[in-house]
């Protein structure tokens, strides 16, 4: 028989409970009969021995990255007050600061800190401070105010003040709005990023850990040794950031050795995002799926925030801050073990709200006690208590809790788990994130796109221009190129097509794919676009076989200067060494490598850029297509057009944006793949879902090798086969011909609908019988055999939120201009959303007079019709 899975589980989609116990010996030696205090100085002692085995290994790995790290090069922040410790601390405290129009909780902060610690606990961490504030009278105040209060911390180089001078910053003058926010919001939230990517990179090498406060928060007593506690319980887990608190950046914990990481991160979309959303994105990409929250909190905001920022930070505080849930409410449940029972204990008494408890002896590692729900429930928070509650004795010394989801194939179980936690001095408290968090994040998007209407000049006036520093990544400062055939193009061209080639085992299709390019285009089509291929491997022998057979087929076109060949590689760089990384690590490394180096030789040659493999077969006139697309885009918002459903290829980003690309495929040389990296760098940059024009320009060619098939899993197409629009009602506010009516335009046959005159801003709306996850939608107009009375100026928005009184839509999203008439578009969903559409709506945006809509045709989720 199997061995009993690890588990103690209470669900949120699901249904079951499960305790681990991780106990090798006796459970009731007399290790687990000491007191809580007795408990408290074992975790200290391991967390000690933790640390100290660990050392100062990582920083070497990380020395050559901060000191070359161009971004930080012009970084002088220097100290106010106090000294950097003698020795190497567990724990650095930071907080970052700024001078605030109600006045400043800096001082009630630092009160709060060292109160709530021990002399004991004080021993263990630093406190660093950044005042980010140009203000010199502010500066002098506080750091007068902080010396005559915390003398004797700062004596004991506990206490640290720093400051960056206004030279460092980026100017803060003239920055790119990003999609809805604000100019004024874009500034506050660029100056902020920069404080905290300061304050971190000064605190990188004092201790093993790094916590985020703010300075307006008042702390739990002993926070310091419950944290130590859970460093200690989670020792042999995975981690990236631990969170203490539900407010922000506040109570966020790092290993030391990420930080440096963070903070180019930081650095590279300083303008784009909030810190906040950037270290969520972050903890994905570092491989930690799910946030690891702690509850109750360890840190409360105090005070009030002010007129600008409190617009913001109060949605942290009240629209998502734990909810007052009150009581436990145990769901009906059947409760299984495979602990031996003793003295006539009940199984039942581990869930039920009396004073019984469930006794067990001997309790073996894996062992467990699973909670299966008598039907799905969604689980705000689990708590587990072990051990008597006067003298704590008889806890479970490890455990861990899961949450296990989909019991259909399994009768006492569940088919899937989850770590939820890890039992600290035999307890867990903690919140579950279910998927209504994704609404939360939703509902904190619509208010601050209210609030910032209001904001627009609340900050402009103290706002300084601060001097412009290098965003390239370090790294690729030691880019070396060679020019290997073909010559610059003379001016800048609209579109640059990047080839990446490396010698394969299965033979290389790189000429195929050039011959292909160039046959389906047009001699107007190739003085609009420049073909760069970047030749990655370095074995010369290839090398210059590969260029002579280009220069024999292709000498037309590298003497035009629409073809060049170069071979780039990164000298003396601390990534080369790749001795430790996985077979897919090592591919996933080399690619980045390779398509960085191609961005950051292409980003100056032209308007646009588009990514291509070195196996791909081309459509005819896709640079029209291309072009077309671009037109029809160029008054909307995007960061990545896609053009095909190849991993790499058919991409197009703006040639502006290849260098911050670039850097960021250099920040995780290993673990994370490009087209992971590629489908979170639009979210960096504010495009929320992805921009997928149909249908695919680009056709792969050739076998794919079989490593590559191992490290990029192959997922099945949905959108296939003919529509299938679901029952529906249409209506418009343009004027009909005829007995022609609206639904022509929707019902699938050749019939269509015909109007006169349509004027800016008429519509015509399909609005679905009941809510549908649709996955891709064409509209086409104008008459198919010559394209006349096709909508010349046209949207499509995606409705949300029926009012069932009016027959309309509350919310409307954009999915698309008309490229040429016509929109052939993929649908995708925020992440973690659970809504779907209601209506569709095509959108006039420049009168004109006849206009056709052929067809509108619509394809649902089959996964959503099953279910």
């Amino acid at each position: 028989m199997k061995n009993f899975r690890r588990r103690l589980i209470i669900i949120a989609t699901a249904v079951v409970f499960s305790i681990f116990c991780f106990i090798n010996e006796n459970p009731f030696d007399t290790t687990s009969f000491l007191s809580l205090e007795e408990k408290k100085l074992v975790s200290w002692q391991r967390i000690r021995m933790q640390i100290t085995s660990g050392g100062t290994k990582y920083l070497k790995a990380f020395k050559d990255m901060q000191k070359n790290s161009e971004p930080l090069k012009n970084v002088k922040s220097h100290i106010l007050i106090g000294a950097l410790p003698m020795e190497k601390k567990l724990l650095t405290i930071g907080i970052s600061s700024v001078q605030r129009p109600q006045g400043s909780y800096l001082l009630d902060t630092l009160h709060s800190l060292f109160f709530a610690s021990s002399l004991y606990e004080q021993k263990y961490f630093i406190v660093v401070v950044h005042l980010g504030d140009p203000d010199s009278k502010w500066l002098d105040k506080m750091t007068s105010s902080i010396s005559i209060l915390f003398k004797q911390h700062i004596q004991a180089r506990q206490l640290v003040v720093i400051n960056t001078p206004r030279e460092s910053y980026n100017p803060l003058k003239n920055l790119k709005k990003t999609f809805n926010d604000t100019s004024a919001y874009v500034a506050f939230r660029s100056k902020q990023n920069m404080d905290y990517a300061f304050l971190m990179n000064f605190a990188t090498n004092h201790s093993d850990y790094f916590l985020m406060l703010e300075d307006d928060v008042k702390c739990a007593p002993e926070f310091v040794t419950q944290i130590v506690t859970t460093l200690s319980a989670w020792e042999r887990k995975f981690w990236v950031i631990l969170e203490f608190s539900q407010l922000g950046f506040i109570g966020k914990l790092f290993h030391m050795k990420d930080l440096p990481y963070f903070v180019r991160f930081l650095l590279l979309f300083y303008q784009e995002r909030s810190c906040d959303y950037l270290l969520s994105h972050f903890r994905d990409l570092r491989m930690q799926q799910k946030p690891i929250r702690f509850s109750p909190s360890l840190f409360q905001h105090v005070g009030s925030y002010s007129s600008f920022d409190g617009k913001f930070n109060i949605l942290k505080d009240k629209e998502f801050e734990d909810d007052d849930i009150g009581l436990p409410s145990n769901p009906a449940a059947t409760i299984y073990t495979n602990l031996n029972v003793i003295n006539n204990s009940l199984l039942m008494n581990a869930y039920s709200f009396d004073k019984n408890f469930f006794y067990s002896q001997e309790v073996k590692a894996g062992s467990h006690v699973t909670v299966i729900l008598d039907r799905p429930a969604t689980v705000y928070r689990v708590q587990v208590l072990t051990g008597s509650k006067v003298k704590r004795r008889n806890q479970l010394k490890e455990g861990q809790v899961e949450l296990g989801y989909d019991s259909t194939n399994l009768i006492h179980d569940c088919d899937d788990y989850i770590l939820l936690g890890m039992l600290e001095n035999g307890i867990l408290n903690k919140q579950v994130l279910s998927k209504d968090s994704g609404k939360k994040k939703e509902k904190k998007e619509i208010l601050q796109q209210t609030v910032q209407e209001q904001i627009n000049s609340e900050i402009s006036n103290h706002l300084e221009v601060f001097r412009e520093m290098q965003k390239n990544s370090p790294l690729l400062q030691c880019a070396n190129y060679t020019l290997l055939a073909g010559a610059l193009p003379q001016e800048k061209k609209l579109l640059t097509l990047g080839i990446s080639s490396v010698q394969r085992p299965q033979g290389s299709y790189l000429l195929d794919t050039l011959q292909s390019l160039f046959q389906v285009s047009s001699e107007a089509e190739l003085k609009s676009i420049v073909v760069l291929v970047h030749l990655s491997d370095p074995d010369p022998e290839w090398l210059s076989q590969t260029v002579a057979n280009i220069s024999d087929l292709f000498n037309l076109h590298i003497e035009a200067r629409k073809l060049l060949v170069v071979h780039g590689l990164l000298d003396n760089s601390p990534l080369k060494n790749i001795n430790q990384y996985s077979s897919c690590e090592e591919l996933y490394f080399r690619q980045k490598v390779d398509y960085a180096l191609l961005m950051n030789f292409a980003s100056n040659l032209s308007d646009y850029f588009l990514l291509m493999d070195d196996h791909v077969q081309y459509t005819f006139y896709f640079v029209s297509a291309i072009y077309w697309a671009l037109s029809a885009w160029k008054e909307f918002p995007w960061v990545i057009l896609e053009l095909s459903s190849l991993r790499f290829s058919g991409k197009v980003f703006h040639s502006r944006d290849l260098s911050h690309l670039a850097s960021f495929f250099l920040l995780f040389p290993k673990n994370t793949s490009a087209p992971m990296l590629l489908s979170r760098f639009h979210l960096l940059l504010a495009q929320n879902v992805p921009i997928h024009l149909s249908p695919s320009m680009f056709h792969h060619m050739g076998n794919y090798s079989e490593l590559e098939d191992t490290c990029f899993p192959v997922e099945k197409d949905k959108v296939s086969g003919e529509p299938d629009n679901p029952t529906a009602i249409v209506v418009t506010d343009m004027m009909s011909i005829l007995n022609i009516v609206p639904l022509y335009a929707y019902v699938l046959n050749e019939e269509p609908y015909t109007t006169l005159d349509p004027e800016k801003g008429n519509h015509l709306t399909v609005i679905l019988d009941r809510p549908q996850k649709i996955i891709r939608i064409v509209v086409l107009t104008g008459i198919e055999e010559n394209g006349m009375y096709q909508l010349q100026k046209g949207r499509v928005l995606l409705g949300y939120d029926i009012m069932e009184h009016s027959k309309r839509c509350v919310r409307y999203f954009l999915l698309g201009p008309l490229v040429r008439g016509n929109l052939d578009q993929r649908v995708f969903y925020d992440e973690d959303s659970m809504e779907k559409l209601s209506c569709i709506r095509l959108e006039v945006s420049e009168s004109q007079q006849w206009l056709v809509i052929r067809q509108i045709k619509v394809w649902t989720d089959p996964e959503d019709e099953e279910s």
